[in-house]
C-alpha cells in the first residue's frame, strides 16, 4: 500500500465545519509545507519552525488555542503527518528533533480516536510511524540516529502510540509488528539510561495493547531486558523489573487459538505463534533457567532498597499470575517463592514489610484457587502462609541446602537466612509444640530416634512440613558452622537457633546426641563431634566460635519478643541425655583444642538456657546416701566436662595465652552455683565429687588398670582429678573434703 494512501484522511465522517476550518488554514501554511521538502536545510528548518508556531503555543508547547483540537487533528492527518514523518531521517538534527516533538505532541495531546472522522488516526499513523522509527534507532545501521536525545524521542513516540488501543489494527501487519519489536529490542541495548527506562514503559504498553506482538519476539525482548538488570542506575533496574514482570507473564502464556500477532480474530501470521506447544515450553524454560532466574537472583541482593522493594512486588505478581493467566510459571514457583522469602529477611524494614505482605497475598491467592497440596501432619489450625509455604517445602529445602555450599559468602549467607525464615513460617501451627515438648510425642523426637547400637539404622526426622528434611538440614548446619567465614557462621547460628526455637527443636536435640557421641560409621572424629557441639550451642541460642555476635535477623527476632534458640521448656526434658553425651568417655579423652572450645560453649549454653535443669545439688552434709534426680545427674555430667576442660587448660595445646579455657569453665560452674543458691563455687565441685569420681574411675576400668591408672601418667582423667581436688580444697567452707576422704586418701597417698 502506498504511503500516500495511508496518510490522507478519509473525508467521510469529518464534520463539515471541521473540514471548512482546515481548508481555511491550509493556504496560510502551504508555503511552509513546501519548505519542508526544500533541498536547503536552513529553509526546511525555518519552515518547520513557522509551522510549529501555527499549531503550538509559543512558550508552553501545548496545542494552539486559536483552533479547536478537532481542526488541528484533521489538519495533522490530512496535511502534516506525511511531511513530518519524512523529516525523521533529515540531515539536520534540528529538523529531526522538531518534527519528532510535533508528532509526539499531536499523538499525546491532539488526536482523539473517539472524535468524528478520527477513528483510524492512530492505526494509520502507526502503520508508517513504526517503520520510520525503526530505521532511525539502530535497526538500519546506515541510517541510525546518532543523537541520544532524539533516540529517546523516538522510543517515547513508540510508547505513546502503543498506549492507544486502536493502533492494534496497524500491528496486524507483520512488518509493522516486527518494526516495533526491533525498535524496542535495539533500544534496550542503548547506552543512554533514559532510553532503557522508556523501553520498559514501551514493553508494558505493548503487552497491554498487543500481547501477541510481544510474544512473537519475546525471547529477544526478555534477554535484552534482563541485561539491564545489571545497569549502574538503580532507577533503571527498578523500571526494568516492572517491564520484565509484565513481559514474563505475557510470554509464558501461549497465544489463543486463532489469534493474530496483535490480538484475536484472524489466522496466525507469525512463525513464533505456529511453534509447537512442547517447543515453546522448552524455549521458555531455557530462557527462565539461563537468563531470567539468574538475573532475578542478583536483584534480590541488590544494594538499592528500592530495587529490592520492586522485585518483591514483581515476584508476588508472578506467583499470583497462576492459574488465571498461565501455568508455564508453575515449574518456577518454588524458586520464585524462595526469592520472596529471602526478601522477607531483608535488612530494610520497608522491604521486609512489603515482602511479608506479598507473601500473605500469594498464600491467599493460591489457597483461594486450590493450588496448595495438603501438608503431612497438618492440624488444620495453620495460617494461610504456613499451609502454602509448607506445600512448597519439598521443592524449596533441597535447593537451599545445596546453596549453603555455594562458593560465595553472599550466597551461603542468603541461603541460610532464607532457610531460617522458611523454618519460622512452617512452624506456624503445623506441629503442635505445646503437646510435643516431652519426648515421645507423635511426629516429634521419639519418631526421630536413631538406632546405632543395633545392626540397623532407622531414618530420622521430625513432624510437619520440615520433619522429613530435618536430618539433611542438620547435616548442612553442621558443615557451615565450621565455615572459614565469620559472616557465614553467624548466619548458620541464626538458622540453627530458629530450628531450635521451632517445633522441630525436641527432634533436633535428640538427633544431635549421636553426633556428639561419635556414633555411626566414620563419625567418631574430633571434627564430627565438634560439628555436633556447635550445632547444639547454636540451637540453644549460644555464641558459636568466631561467628560471635548476632545477625540482624536474630536481633530483630529478639526485639520482637521471639525466643532465640530452644526454650528451657524444650531443653529440660533433653538435658539429661545431652549431658551424658557431653561427658561421654570418648569425648573426654580427645585432646583437641577446637573440640574443647566447642564443648565449653555447649556446656555454657545449656546452663544459661535451662539453669534449673542443670544446677540441682544434693542436700550437702545430710546423713545417709542421697538419691540423685535427673537434674542432679545432669549437673554432675556438666561439671565433669567442665572439670576436664579446667584440667586440660594447663598443658599444650590448651595453654594458649590468648585463651581463657580454665577461667571460662570456672565461670560456667559459678553459674551453676548461682542457680542453686550457693555462694562458694567449691560447694558445687564437692557436692558432685562422688559421681564425678565414678566417671573418672570408669575410664580407668575401661583400660583394665583400675584406679592406679589415674596416677600412672599425665592422662586426661588425672588432669581432671587434679583440677577437681584443687577446686574442692580451695574452698573457704570448712569440711567440704571430709565426707570424701575415705575415697580420696588411697589415691592421693598410695
Amino acid at each position: 500500500m502506498a504511503a500516500s494512501m495511508l496518510i490522507v484522511e478519509d473525508e467521510e465522517g469529518v464534520p463539515r465545519e471541521v473540514a471548512v476550518a482546515v481548508q481555511q488554514i491550509v493556504p496560510k501554511i502551504q508555503r511552509d509545507l513546501n519548505c519542508l521538502a526544500d533541498p536547503d536545510r536552513q529553509t526546511r528548518r525555518k519552515g518547520l519552525l513557522r509551522l510549529k508556531g501555527v499549531v503550538l503555543e509559543g512558550k508552553s508547547g501545548k496545542p494552539s488555542s486559536a483552533y479547536p483540537k478537532e481542526v488541528l487533528a484533521s489538519l495533522f492527518t490530512q496535511h502534516l503527518q506525511g511531511p513530518l514523518l519524512k523529516l525523521f531521517a533529515d540531515a539536520s538534527e534540528n529538523c529531526r528533533e522538531t518534527s519528532l516533538q510535533l508528532v509526539h505532541t499531536f499523538v499525546s495531546l491532539v488526536l482523539d480516536e473517539t472524535a468524528a472522522g478520527q477513528g483510524s488516526c492512530f492505526a494509520r499513523l502507526g502503520a508508517v510511524a513504526f517503520p520510520a522509527v525503526a530505521k532511525r534507532i539502530g535497526v538500519n545501521q546506515a541510517e541510525a540516529e546518532p543523537t541520544e536525545e532524539i533516540r529517546l524521542l523516538h522510543i517515547r513516540l513508540v510508547t505513546t502510540l502503543l498506549m492507544k488501543p486502536s493502533v492494534v489494527t496497524a500491528l496486524e501487519n507483520e512488518s509493522v509488528s516486527h518494526a516495533v519489536n526491533q525498535s524496542i529490542a535495539k533500544s534496550l541495548l542503548d547506552s543512554f539510561p533514559d532510553i532503557k527506562r522508556e523501553c520498559a514503559a514501551s514493553i508494558r504498553a505493548l503487552v497491554k495493547t498487543a500481547p501477541n506482538v510481544a510474544r512473537a519476539e519475546g525471547d529477544v525482548l526478555l534477554r535484552n531486558l534482563v541485561a539491564n538488570l545489571g545497569h549502574q542506575h538503580s532507577k533503571t533496574r527498578q523500571l526494568t523489573l516492572q517491564g520484565l514482570g509484565q513481559l514474563l507473564v505475557c510470554y509464558a502464556e501461549p497465544p489463543a487459538a486463532g489469534a493474530t500477532s496483535a490480538g484475536a480474530g484472524a489466522a496466525p501470521t507469525d512463525a513464533a505463534e505456529a511453534m509447537e506447544p512442547a517447543d515453546r515450553t522448552s524455549l521458555f524454560n531455557k530462557l527462565m533457567d539461563d537468563v531470567v532466574i539468574p538475573g532475578l537472583h542478583k536483584c534480590v541482593v541488590d544494594h538499592s532498597a528500592q530495587v529490592r522493594h520492586t522485585i518483591a512486588r514483581m515476584l508476588s505478581f508472578l506467583l499470583r499470575a497462576r492459574p488465571e493467566k498461565t501455568s508455564a510459571l508453575e515449574k518456577f514457583e518454588p524458586t520464585l517463592l524462595t526469592m520472596l522469602v529471602t526478601l522477607s529477611t531483608d535488612l530494610t524494614d520497608e522491604v521486609t514489610g512489603v515482602a511479608e505482605d506479598c507473601l500473605a497475598a500469594v498464600a491467599t491467592h493460591c489457597l483461594t484457587n486450590n493450588n496448595v497440596a495438603a501438608v503431612a501432619g497438618a492440624t488444620g489450625n495453620e495460617t494461610e502462609l504456613t499451609r502454602y509455604v509448607g506445600s512448597m517445602v519439598p521443592q524449596m529445602i533441597p535447593a537451599l541446602i545445596s546453596t549453603t555450599g555455594h562458593w560465595t559468602v553472599t550466597e551461603r549467607c542468603k541461603a541460610l537466612d532464607t532457610l531460617a525464615a522458611v523454618i519460622k513460617v512452617c512452624d506456624g501451627g503445623v506441629w503442635d509444640a505445646a503437646t510435643k515438648m516431652a519426648f515421645g510425642g507423635g511426629g516429634g523426637a521419639a519418631a526421630g530416634k536413631m538406632e546405632v547400637d543395633g545392626e540397623g539404622e532407622e531414618e530420622v526426622g521430625g513432624g510437619g512440613a520440615m520433619g522429613p528434611f530435618l536430618p539433611s538440614v542438620m547435616d548442612a548446619l553442621c558443615r557451615v558452622l565450621q565455615d572459614d567465614d565469620a559472616e557465614v557462621i553467624t548466619a548458620a547460628s541464626h538458622c540453627a537457633a530458629a530450628l531450635g526455637a521451632s517445633s522441630q527443636g525436641p527432634a533436633l536435640l535428640e538427633l544431635v546426641v549421636p553426633r556428639i557421641r561419635g556414633e555411626g560409621a566414620g563419625m567418631d572424629t574430633p571434627q564430627n563431634r565438634t560439628a555436633g557441639l556447635l550445632l547444639l550451642t547454636a540451637a540453644l541460642g549460644g555464641e558459636v566460635g568466631q561467628g560471635g555476635g548476632a545477625s540482624y535477623a536474630m536481633k530483630r527476632a529478639v526485639a520482637e519478643g521471639e525466643v532465640v534458640g530452644a526454650s528451657e521448656t524444650v531443653l529440660a526434658p533433653a538435658a539429661l541425655r545431652l549431658s551424658e553425651a557431653l561427658a561421654e568417655p570418648g569425648l573426654m579423652m580427645m585432646e583437641d583444642l577446637t573440640l574443647t572450645e566447642a564443648l565449653l560453649d555447649a556446656c555454657t549454653a545449656m546452663i544459661k538456657r535451662a539453669p534449673a535443669a542443670c544446677s540441682s545439688l544434693r542436700e550437702f552434709g545430710s546423713a545417709g546416701e542421697e538419691e540423685f534426680g535427673a537434674a542432679a545427674h545432669t549437673c554432675s555430667r556438666l561439671v565433669r566436662a567442665l572439670v576436664q576442660i579446667q584440667g586440660n587448660a594447663e598443658v599444650a595445646p590448651f595453654n594458649d595465652a590468648e585463651l581463657s579455657l580454665a577461667e571460662d569453665a570456672l565461670a560456667a560452674v559459678e553459674e551453676i552455683g548461682k542457680a542453686a543458691g550457693v555462694a562458694d563455687v567449691s560447694v558445687v565441685y564437692s557436692d558432685h565429687l562422688d559421681p564425678i569420681m565414678d566417671m573418672l574411675m570408669a575410664l580407668g576400668e575401661g583400660e583394665g588398670e583400675g584406679d592406679e591408672s589415674m596416677l600412672s601418667s599425665s592422662t586426661p582423667q588425672l588432669r581432671a582429678f587434679d583440677a577437681l581436688m584443687r577446686r574442692v580444697s580451695s574452698s573457704e567452707v570448712a569440711g567440704l573434703s571430709g565426707p570424701h576422704l575415705e575415697r580420696l586418701l588411697p589415691l592421693i597417698v598410695p
